[in-house]
């Protein structure tokens, strides 16, 4: 029974995990390999935003590489 109990446990852990992590999602990879090495990067959603202002912030702040993913 313990073991049973133990079993039950952590399977639960696992899926109660998994479901509020929201996985997996069906949202785009963004993926560069210099992230791993010297540099890293930013998401910005853009919900309700002018991309061009975003850009223009980010350049005037010091941002080496501005994309559209």
């Amino acid at each position: 029974m313990f073991e049973s109990g133990v079993l039950v446990g952590g399977i639960s852990t696992f899926v109660a995990m998994w479901a509020a992590c929201k996985l997996p999602t069906s949202k785009p990879v963004i993926h560069d390999e210099r992230f791993t090495d010297d540099k890293f990067g930013l998401v910005i959603p853009l919900d309700g935003v002018n991309a061009a202002d975003v850009e223009t912030y980010l350049k005037a702040h010091g941002a080496e590489e501005v994309k559209h993913v």
